[in-house]
């Protein structure tokens, strides 16, 4: 007895359709590949301050009329703020700002950090610097005033405030604020 034979069919190849679960895999490897290559492409953290400034790190938003406030990531520094005042190699940067006065066309960037140095050491470095670059110092920073001692100066039409603030642990944390008109 012979059986009826059943049609043979042939298989067709399928379409691939992307489900949600592949689509979600896709994104996350790409995000993973563009995280992965920012990181090795971005700026490098050294010792080179010029590295821990730049404008693609900093957001500037009005703050009154006429006053704009630029700010920085922990750890860089805000463009504005010149870099020769910045004499701790190695510093840890806490916060870092700029504030620009439209009306007189003065900006004032800000540099905090946490010193490895002592007080002693600080307002001798800072002393040192501004007499031989020939800052006017209207106000000595004394380092036997403590928690907070301060020198402030003029050279043209820039000025600088350089406060000293001591810690319980003796640590120091040193605000530089630049003026510049």
């Amino acid at each position: 007895m012979d059986m009826p034979q059943q049609p043979q069919q042939t298989q067709q190849p399928k379409e691939h359709s992307w489900g949600p679960a592949q689509v979600l895999t896709t994104i996350i490897i790409i995000a993973i590949i563009l995280v992965i290559a920012f990181w090795f492409m971005g700026p490098q953290e050294a010792n080179d301050r010029g590295s821990d400034r730049g404008s693609i790190y900093e957001q500037t938003q009005e703050i009154a009329p006429g006053q704009r406030l630029t700010t920085t990531q922990e750890g860089r520094v805000v463009s504005a703020f010149p870099e020769e005042l910045l004499l701790e190699q190695n510093a840890l940067v806490s916060d870092s700002f700029s504030i620009n006065y439209q009306d007189t066309d003065a900006t004032q960037p800000v540099v905090k950090y946490m010193s490895h140095m002592t007080l002693k050491e600080n307002v001798d470095m800072f002393a040192r610097f501004l007499n031989e670059n020939e800052w006017a110092i209207a106000h000595e920073a004394d380092a036997s005033v403590k928690p907070v001692t301060f020198f402030y100066a003029r050279k043209g039409t820039e000025e600088v405030n350089i406060t000293f603030l001591t810690h319980d642990n003796d640590q120091v944390e040193v605000e530089i604020a630049y003026l510049m008109k």
